[in-house]
């Protein structure tokens, strides 16, 4: 079981919440946040797309499209770190 700060109670065979494979430099609040980051930064994108098609404030439309870069380079740079933990 988990605390609030990512950290198990020891139940499973593992200590501290760490998978086998997790190092001292994360742990597995360190991955669930990364995952859930992914589908967040993907909706973020997505209501951006539809603002920019649907939406009427230029100034919106072009913050909207710094989002898109923004959060396609921080979804690209979440996956490569989810990647290199394994």
């Amino acid at each position: 079981m988990m605390d609030g700060n990512g950290n198990g109670n020891g139940s499973g065979g593992m200590s501290n919440g760490d998978s086998p494979s997790a190092s001292d430099s994360f742990n597995m609040a360190d991955i669930q946040f990364t995952a859930m980051m992914i589908p967040h930064h993907e909706a973020a994108v997505k209501m951006a797309k539809d603002q920019i098609a649907n939406g009427k404030n230029e100034a919106l439309k072009v913050m909207a499209q710094k989002m898109i870069v923004e959060q396609n380079n921080e979804i690209d740079l979440f996956k490569k770190w989810l990647a290199d933990q394994k």
